[in-house]
């Protein structure tokens, strides 16, 4: 389970305050509410939509807040934690969200993300493939999360690797078996798209091009 094992790098003790960046519908801060966690859950959306839902659905403390560009208001945190969302960060954006994320955090706290990273240099065929199924996603090289991120003044604690591989393969054949569902509900183009893309990123991982990677990040207890 993703968010259980997130939920353990997180190495929570049941009340420290808690930021999620780009939280979504509120998914991972309802999981962890549901998991007996006592502190302040806070997220970030840009969404109006996820906004409402996460507020009024969920009972939770969601603000609507561009992560990159905006203060991290009700500072300072214990805990902060992003899953796929680094990816929309741009490249020359990085290295100032991450000091925004070391400023933020109380003095040993923790900051843990997940996200896709490239292996190595981009090459054309790779970013054409992203733009065309994720536009707007900026994979950047990994080193450059772990440069930006120590350079901040955090300690890399752990640097975990997920393989997508199976997760792609089982969507692909899920999405084949009900063939005629999909195309009832999308429609042949779109289906189309999705039994293309899966294909093309399982081999995107297979030949070690980026990786999934779960970032455990300390600030000192003094700093």
């Amino acid at each position: 389970n993703k968010a259980e094992y997130l939920r353990t790098l997180l190495n929570l003790k049941g009340d420290e305050k808690l930021l999620d960046l780009g939280c979504g519908w509120g998914a991972m801060l309802k999981f962890l509410q549901n998991s007996g966690h006592q502190g302040e859950l806070h997220g970030f959306t840009l969404s109006k939509e996820q906004l409402l839902y996460a507020r009024q659905e969920l009972g939770l403390q969601v603000f609507l807040k561009d992560f990159v560009s905006d203060a991290f208001d009700h500072q300072p945190y214990d805990r902060i934690i992003s899953i796929g969302a680094l990816e929309h960060v741009k490249p020359h954006e990085l290295a100032r969200l991450y000091e925004k994320m070391y400023q933020a955090l109380a003095p040993g706290g923790l900051a843990v993300h997940q996200f896709f990273s490239f292996e190595r240099e981009a090459y054309p065929a790779s970013a054409m493939v992203l733009q065309l199924f994720f536009p707007g996603s900026l994979l950047v090289l990994h080193q450059e999360h772990l440069e930006a991120a120590e350079k901040a003044g955090f300690t890399i604690t752990c640097d975990t690797l997920g393989d997508y591989k199976p997760t792609l393969q089982a969507w692909y054949e899920r999405l084949a078996a009900q063939e005629a569902q999909a195309l009832e509900l999308v429609g042949l183009e779109i289906y189309n798209r999705y039994m293309t893309f899966l294909p093309i990123a399982w081999l995107f991982f297979q030949h070690g091009d980026a990786n999934l990677h779960r970032l455990v990040m300390e600030k000192a207890a003094s700093g």
